[in-house]
């Protein structure tokens, strides 16, 4: 059986699972906006479809963190999620009922968010046995989103959204599979048998926020990643708005994957050098706030789409890598699910929030201006950041 296992470690099983979940991941958050736009929803439907989307994304990582308790736990619930996750876009495309695609956009996003994190989690695990590094596998998923979203650009005249979105539910199948394949009892065997009372779950989940680092890490991501991902909802209707065509926006978001990929690799010798997960998060947060003064003050679409491909790419890049890590390394193993998925809960919450309100504040003032008043939040959630306290990481080992 050992030798079996020599092959294919699962570092490298993870690699494989991250891009096809990925791939097929793009093929449908990134066009959902455009989707919506497609089949006629007029401006308060698609603020609802959208503010669901957040909702589910809230509402689930705080389901699925009750039963995050182990890697065992973990690995069950990914396979879990993607089975259903696959399953519900199958059929989105071929929806056009208003109310049924509100349910389907809330039950698809109920799990997509939490299946993300578990991910993260269950991988920041499984890096340490290897002594490998988390961009060493997260960049493959951006190379992901960068092949589906550039094959996108191109094949975008000659399929419609129904076989889009047959494709990416078949993605997450495979990844579903490949689950299968990894090692069930490969981390701390031990921890996975202990079993934890009712009164020590609530506990661990009281003592997050009575840990001062979690609030302002919870504050940074609600302020600076939230405000972001409020403005990615609407930035593509935006584009649209000034005559940017569907296939063009396609092929900038996958040339901006490549600058987020490009980005995610240099990390590596950021943090060698810094020797803090903090420093690629700050860069990160600033380079996205950046991106939406880009909005703001840039009214050349041509311009636009190009400038802030580049910003956004590069404060993708950095975020990603230092976010899951920083938070590893305040807490270590035991708590780095919970942690994700609260921090990813109580984001959404917020995003769902900007999604509800947003149509009815664009009724009276234009889109550069919310843009605005996002970069001014995303600054806060930096200044919170700059108050995490985070440990020095010790070569090899990392401690809650």
């Amino acid at each position: 059986m050992e030798n079996v296992k020599k092959g294919l470690t699962n570092i490298g099983k993870f690699r494989i699972i991250y891009f096809l979940f990925f791939f097929g991941d793009a093929l449908f958050t990134a066009f959902i906006s455009l989707y919506l736009v497609s089949i006629d929803l007029n401006a308060l439907e698609k603020g609802i479809v959208l503010g669901l989307v957040p909702i589910g994304l809230f509402l689930g990582n705080l389901f699925y963190s009750r039963f995050a308790k182990s890697y065992k736990d973990n690995i069950r619930l990914l396979k879990i999620i993607s089975l259903i996750e696959g399953l519900l876009i199958l059929f989105f495309g071929f929806i056009k009922n208003f109310y049924v695609i509100c349910v389907f956009a809330f039950l698809i996003n109920f799990n997509n968010s939490s299946y993300f994190q578990i991910q993260d989690a269950t991988l920041s695990m499984s890096l340490k046995k290897h002594m490998a590094n988390y961009s060493t596998v997260r960049i493959f998923g951006s190379l992901a989103y960068l092949v589906a979203l550039l094959c996108n650009s191109v094949v975008f005249k000659y399929i419609n959204y129904q076989i889009l979105f047959l494709i990416s539910g078949c993605c997450m199948f495979l990844a579903f599979a490949f689950l299968f394949s990894l090692d069930k009892d490969y981390y701390d065997e031990k921890r996975d048998e202990q079993e934890e009372t009712k009164e020590e779950i609530k506990e661990e989940k009281r003592s997050l926020f009575r840990n001062r680092a979690f609030i302002f890490v919870l504050l940074f991501n609600l302020l600076t990643i939230g405000s972001y991902n409020v403005n990615s909802y609407y930035y593509p209707m935006y584009l649209n708005s000034l005559g940017i065509l569907d296939t063009t926006y396609s092929l900038f978001t996958g040339l901006g994957v490549g600058v987020e990929t490009i980005a995610l690799f240099l990390c590596t010798f950021i943090f060698k050098k810094s020797k803090s997960y903090k420093l690629p998060l700050l860069l990160g947060g600033l380079f996205r706030v950046i991106f939406c003064l880009c909005v703001t003050f840039i009214k050349d679409p041509n311009v636009l789409i190009a400038v802030g491909m580049v910003f956004n790419g590069i404060g993708t890049g950095l975020t990603l890598y230092g976010n899951v890590q920083f938070v590893h390394e305040l807490f270590g193993d035991k708590k780095i699910t919970k942690a994700l998925t609260f921090i990813g809960g109580f984001l959404y919450l917020n995003v769902a929030i900007g999604n509800f309100v947003l149509p009815y504040i664009m009724d009276r003032i234009s889109y550069p201006y919310i843009a605005f008043t996002l970069s001014c939040l995303e600054i806060l959630g930096l200044v919170a950041l700059l108050f995490a306290k985070n440990k020095k990481v010790e070569k090899g080992n990392t401690k809650a």
